[in-house]
């Protein structure tokens, strides 16, 4: 289930963002990140950030929208499509909402050990 949904299922099917491929393009380059950076909890952004400075490309297709930056929509939609739509769906993540309040509420994203479990990641 896990390969067809990273390989065939196009995760741009169910959600509204332009890009066809953010996210779901360099998705082991995320479980990636996990395993390294997920002993400790940190913002779905920390992962964006890396992600964005892998794909560049991804920046691409968020163009043209007035309400956010494309690097800020690109945050967004790599935050749905990995994490809450996504790996927390296979139980190898948790992402989490802080408290009310911010001006733009981010998830916080833990890592399962069954992410260590399920992959083999070499450091």
């Amino acid at each position: 289930m896990l390969h067809t949904f990273t390989a065939r299922f196009p995760w741009a099917s169910h959600d509204g963002y332009p890009s066809p491929t953010a996210g779901q393009m360099g998705w082991a380059y995320s479980v990636y990140l996990l395993a390294r950076f997920g002993a400790e909890v940190h913002p779905a952004s920390f992962y964006a950030e890396h992600y964005q400075r892998a794909f560049p490309i991804a920046l691409a297709d968020f163009t043209g929208a007035t309400y956010a930056s494309p690097a800020e929509q690109l945050a967004s939609c790599y935050e749905v499509r990995t994490f809450e739509r996504g790996l927390n769906w296979f139980g190898l993540v948790a992402a989490s909402e802080p408290a009310l309040g911010l001006a733009r509420p981010e998830g916080l994203i833990s890592v399962s050990p069954l992410l260590m479990q399920v992959f083999e990641v070499l450091l």
